[in-house]
């Protein structure tokens, strides 16, 4: 009578599917954010004339300090595209791209509610600001890299997937 023991801890657990693709999915969608704030930074920098105007035009207390608003701005999205592409502090960089996506969601109301139609500095297309208009495209863009951040955020969460450790398995 032969019997064949298997020792709890000789059984490798398995990891679900969804948790491997989903965290290169992550990984693709930082990586593609973080190319999209280095972009947008990038453009900001080159036309810091028509931002600075454009926040002159909708608040006039702040036009004095409008260069140094662009500037902090610029520091911050390459700081978050350097984070978001290394990988390094990925989770609190898309929280805080989603906290600035909120800002720009704010923001780009606030423009086209003032009726002000000047370029966001994002560097899109013109093609399709034209289909849209600027500031519907400033709202567009800013809701969707709200959503692209919190969803990078939840899925760098550490713990989700916590795996046995051996006092668990005696």
């Amino acid at each position: 009578m032969a019997t064949t023991a298997t020792r709890a801890d000789s059984r490798v657990p398995r990891t679900p599917l969804f948790r491997v693709h989903g965290s290169r999915i992550a990984r693709v969608a930082a990586l593609a954010l973080g190319c999209l704030y280095f972009a947008t930074a990038i453009s900001k920098g080159q036309e810091i004339g028509s931002s600075s105007t454009a926040i002159s035009s909708v608040m006039p207390i702040l036009s004095e300090y409008a260069p140094i608003l662009i500037w902090a701005l610029v520091l911050t999205e390459l700081l978050l595209a350097a984070s978001l592409i290394s990988g390094m502090g990925r989770r609190w960089a898309a929280l805080a791209s989603c906290g600035l996506g909120c800002i720009f969601i704010l923001w780009h109301i606030t423009l086209a509610r003032s009726g002000t139609d000047v370029s966001c500095g994002c560097g899109v297309p013109h093609v399709v600001t034209r289909l849209f208009g600027e500031a519907a495209t400033g709202v567009y863009l800013a809701v969707f890299v709200t959503v692209l951040s919190l969803g990078i955020a939840i899925s760098q969460r550490t713990n989700f997937y916590p795996e046995r450790t051996n006092h668990e398995n005696s």
